[in-house]
């Protein structure tokens, strides 16, 4: 795998972690019609996983500055607080 951006991997920021998102061409074998029943609901299921994990990923990258900026530790994670 490699950066879009040159500078991208430079200073990454604390907390964060190393996520990607593969994609497939399986829309246009999806839109061709030509496929078994079977093959169908394959390649369904495998578009609908990439657009949940895309989801999921997109999530995350809103939470990046709240994480990294208002939640001390080596993780980035939130903690509640104890009672005392």
């Amino acid at each position: 795998m490699e950066p879009l951006y040159r500078s991208q991997t430079d200073d990454p920021p604390l907390g964060s972690k190393c996520i990607a998102n593969a994609s497939t061409g399986s829309h246009d074998k999806l839109a061709d019609g030509n496929l078994s029943a079977g093959q169908y609901v394959f390649y369904d299921v495998v578009n609908t996983v990439a657009l949940v994990h895309a989801f999921i990923l997109r999530l995350q990258a809103i939470q990046l500055p709240v994480r990294t900026s208002c939640c001390p530790g080596t993780d980035g994670g939130w903690r509640a607080p104890t009672a005392p």
